[in-house]
């Protein structure tokens, strides 16, 4: 668990009310159904139609919110690893990247390399259930829990691995107010879920 702090300006909340007016603002990526209106929406399948992604992730458009902000895509080209992020607010594709931080070697490929449609996220309200149960077995100091990112990415046996972060607030502790900025402690916890669905705290 890591301790963080959310600070909300007046200029950034205008930011945050206008991206929630795009054609997203109902979708949340810690719904399950969402999730698939999204890979509906932008036709996921059509923008990577060939078997060689590694990995796809979500991100929310804040902290302890849980509306759909990004999506990333991580796909295998000619020995590299590209990505490429589909934006919430502007509705539209980010330019293609290359991934400092994914390798794909030969020996890999044949059971890294997937179709987009591998990338099951239909167990997200699962996981998440599943994780405020363990956080709540431990300790009866937190409330207010959302999803902030999920990632599910294939590994050199084949198997889609699943992390995630759910962030809360303390009971309590409320937010402070100076002039026109909110402060807020918000907690992060870090989750996996191997391929066997079984759900492991990375947290310290």
């Amino acid at each position: 668990m890591k301790r963080n702090l959310l600070i909300l300006t007046v200029a950034l909340f205008a930011v945050s009310m206008f991206s929630s007016c795009s054609g997203f603002k109902t979708r949340k990526i810690d719904n399950a159904e969402d999730i698939a209106s999204i890979f509906k929406k932008v036709n996921i399948e059509k923008a990577f139609p060939d078997k060689n992604v590694i990995e796809v992730s979500f991100l929310a458009e804040d902290h302890l919110k849980s509306d759909f902000g990004t999506m990333s895509v991580y796909f295998y080209d000619e020995g590299e690893v590209y990505y490429q992020v589909y934006i919430a607010g502007p509705n539209t594709w980010g330019d293609i990247d290359k991934s400092s931080f994914h390798k794909v070697t030969d020996e890999e490929k044949a059971n890294r390399l997937k179709n987009i449609s591998d990338f099951d996220f239909s167990t997200v309200d699962k996981h998440i259930a599943d994780a405020v149960a363990f956080i709540e077995e431990n300790t009866d100091e937190f409330e207010g829990f959302k999803l902030y990112s999920i990632e599910k990415t294939s590994d050199e046996n084949g198997n889609i691995l699943t992390e995630f972060m759910l962030n809360a607030t303390k009971k309590g502790e409320g937010t402070t107010t100076t002039g026109n900025t909110v402060y807020t402690n918000y907690y992060e916890f870090e989750f996996a879920v191997d391929e066997n669905g079984e759900l492991f705290y990375q947290g310290e």
